[in-house]
């Protein structure tokens, strides 16, 4: 079962491909939907995500429900079931493996975690940073810049290359597709579409929330025909906001810091380091986890855990040798 990135719909690329990869490998793949998609949070209890304890409690309702409707089939029967994740959903992964251990509902063998933000809030903040060459753009610029990224993404995206192998790109060896990987996006332009991507995110959910009713009507006036001054509200939350103003106030007996600590991998420390359920595969030059996540990460979960040099945040799915680690994690879960 694939748990995906933020705000990702369980028919998004990067869900598939992952699904692509474990299937080519042999297994039978399962998704479903982020809980930072506007689709998942469609009650008052789900309507403000990004509370990991909370928002995983949720998931596991709602991964019971997909292995009791897959049991349904009589011709499906699974050896065992794994759990595989990326980015946020990866994050999710290690806190449901650990809610997993204090009462097994699911009967999972295998948590796999792709490039998890070991502090979440650390990582939202990283996003709003990338916001800051927008800053510095003119409007003509702004244009100019994400419309160039634009046409040179998107015929990546809606192409199938052929997988690569690591050392191809390093020497240089001439190969199938060598250059299609490296798309004509300078770092600037980068920082700003993985800005506005998760910018994206967070409007998707609050325009929901709106229209479901969920937002003060006082602060976010909504009608069908008078939806600007809505829209210009809802793009000035950041995601450090969006905790403090929606998040935090559900939990009116936790301050602010210690949501970030309950939300991050740190408080979960304990069972990281004692579990053998659980692999991660992460990359050294992520630019959503710091330096002391990286020693945090190293120290405790030792050799439960793969550095890639490069790959950036889940940049290196294309690799052979990514994939061959990826499934040798989820191999040992096999009789």
């Amino acid at each position: 079962i694939l748990l995906p990135g933020v705000g990702s719909h369980y028919t998004g690329k990067m869900v598939r491909a992952l699904a692509e990869v474990f299937s080519d490998g042999g297994y039978a793949v399962a998704a479903t939907t982020s809980t930072m998609n506007w689709s998942f949070a469609t009650t008052k209890d789900s309507a403000f995500p990004g509370y990991p304890p909370d928002d995983v409690r949720r998931l596991r309702r709602h991964l019971k429900l997909i292995l009791e409707d897959l049991e349904k089939n009589e011709s499906f029967k699974p050896d065992r079931i794994l759990v595989a994740g990326y980015s946020l959903g990866a994050l999710q992964t290690l806190h449901l493996a650990a809610q997993e251990q204090e009462n097994n509902t699911l009967g999972i063998s295998r948590y796999i975690a792709l490039n998890p933000p070991a502090d979440l809030v650390f990582a939202m903040e990283q996003f709003e940073k990338f916001g800051g060459v927008l800053e510095q753009w003119t409007k003509q610029e702004f244009f100019e810049n994400l419309g160039g990224t634009l046409v040179s993404y998107l015929p990546l995206a809606q192409g199938k290359f052929p997988f690569q192998e690591a050392m191809e790109l390093k020497q240089g060896v001439e190969s199938p597709g060598k250059n299609i990987y490296s798309p004509n996006v300078n770092s600037h332009q980068a920082a700003g579409m993985f800005f506005l991507s998760f910018r994206m995110v967070l409007r998707e959910l609050l325009l929901s929330n709106a229209r479901n009713g969920f937002l003060p009507e006082d602060r976010f006036p909504y009608s069908w025909g008078r939806r600007f001054p809505l829209y210009q509200k809802i793009d000035s939350i950041s995601g450090k906001t969006y905790l403090e103003e929606f998040v935090l106030p559900q939990h009116p007996g936790l301050t602010l810091e210690q949501v970030q600590h309950r939300s991050s991998l740190y408080s979960i420390s304990g069972f990281l380091k004692e579990s053998p359920s659980i692999r991660v595969i992460h990359n050294l030059d992520d630019p959503l986890i710091s330096e002391k996540d990286v020693m945090f990460l190293t120290s405790t979960l030792r050799e439960k855990l793969t550095w890639f040099d490069h790959g950036a945040h889940m940049g290196n799915l294309y690799l052979k040798e990514f994939q061959k680690h990826l499934l040798q994690a989820a191999e040992k879960t096999r009789k």
